[in-house]
């Protein structure tokens, strides 16, 4: 499967997700790309892994997509002709990039993990957490006051499971920015509760 087979197939695959979609994927390639020539990985593997690791979020929800999405891509793979080997390391790599997924172990996995969590951080992140609690989780009550901490558990969970050195450094960053808007949001709702309270 050549690159354009895998950006093809993830659009179309991916047309009705509204959180996790294209342009998450596409994202994750970049920095699948950028960390793996910094580690020396297979980056065809990994890039072909990277635009088609959500594509079974659809089909099955976050809990399981990880495996669903290697089970699809491993399908679309052999509609390519690509040898089972080959299929076998990109399936690997599709099914350890979750944080509920198996531990990573070579390094394709550690970079596509990796990736994965940078997208769920910075001003990107903030985005997509709120979406997920509304699109997806549907625990979002509306209620301003609730983000700090749905943007502090977002924080807490993408740091559980970093692995390279260069992403750790990049979520650090990242991170950074969201615990700064957390501060002002919650200065900004101090700010009104106090007007408040003072009539």
């Amino acid at each position: 499967m050549k690159r354009e087979d895998a950006i093809r197939e993830s659009k179309e695959l991916l047309k009705e997700e509204r959180v996790s979609g294209f342009d998450h994927v596409s994202r994750v390639a970049y920095w699948c790309r950028y960390m793996g020539e910094k580690e020396g990985a297979d980056l065809d593997a990994l890039e072909i892994a990277a635009f088609l690791h959500d594509i079974g979020l659809n089909r099955v929800g976050l809990k399981t997509h990880h495996t669903e999405s290697a089970a699809m891509a491993g399908n679309l793979l052999r509609e390519k002709n690509v040898p089972e080997e080959r299929i076998k390391q990109i399936c690997r790599i599709i099914e350890r990039h979750a944080m509920h997924a198996p531990e990573a172990e070579r390094i394709e996995e550690k970079i596509i993990n990796d990736a994965d969590r940078i997208d769920h951080m910075g001003a990107i992140g903030i985005v997509r957490a709120i979406a997920r609690s509304i699109l997806v989780k549907k625990d979002y009550t509306g209620d301003v006051a609730d983000v700090p901490q749905l943007l502090r558990d977002a924080v807490t969970n993408t740091k559980k499971r970093v692995y390279t050195d260069t992403a750790i450094r990049i979520v650090d960053e990242k991170a950074s920015y969201v615990e700064d808007f957390i501060a002002q949001l919650e200065k900004e709702l101090s700010e009104t509760e106090n007007s408040l309270s003072k009539k």
